[in-house]
């Protein structure tokens, strides 16, 4: 599919070989997979101070082991969420959000100090760096990211009003992101080994 027109046409796909290709002719991307092979789930609530003394309590008493994550950082200033009103943290307008997808680990994909524009912040033990909103620059191309099944809930008024500030973003001029990408190396994360 694709929205904009000219210089801001963008094109939406949840194909990783398409979005490669794309990429590769200089295209803009909007990227929204609908399974991750490299991933934890994506969970509103916040775990408890002690992840591994939970987890441990969990496994012992033979019951499910919670997600272990701590909430969001939000570049609540990032243009690509001018339309929904956000704080740095999580709120509840991004319960269905959250809920409703798998955060990208992308630690070995990504430098150092690339930040994703939502990140959920895991826990002291695993500290992974895990995208739920992010983008870079693929080559001549430009790509954003998200990895929330926003299909599955679509019919909320913040997830319309979500999806439409994305949109907005990727089919202006401001979509325009300094930080690069490496496809080859985000394969680890977007494509299970067969």
């Amino acid at each position: 599919m694709t929205i904009g027109e000219g210089a801001n046409e963008v094109h939406v796909t949840a194909d990783y070989a398409e979005a490669c290709a794309l990429l590769q002719n200089g295209q803009k991307v909007l990227y929204l997979p609908t399974e991750l092979a490299d991933k934890i789930e994506g969970f509103y609530c916040t775990d408890f101070w002690c992840y591994p003394m939970f987890r441990d309590i969990c496994e012992w008493m033979k019951k499910p082991v919670a997600v272990g994550t701590m909430g969001l950082l939000i570049q609540k200033d990032h243009p690509a969420l001018a339309s929904f009103p956000t704080h740095k943290y999580s709120t509840p307008q991004w319960y269905k959000i959250v809920s409703h997808c798998d955060c990208a680990i992308l630690d070995d994909v990504t430098d150092k100090r690339y930040r994703p524009i939502v990140q959920m912040v895991d826990n002291f033990e695993r500290n992974h760096k895990l995208g739920i909103l992010f983008e870079g620059k693929v080559g001549e191309g430009t790509l954003m990211v998200c990895t929330s099944r926003l299909s599955e809930v679509a019919e909320y008024p913040e997830i319309k009003c979500f999806a439409r500030s994305i949109l907005d973003y990727v089919t202006s001029d401001a979509f325009a992101p300094e930080q690069t990408l490496d496809m080859e190396l985000l394969k680890r994360v977007f494509c299970k080994e067969d």
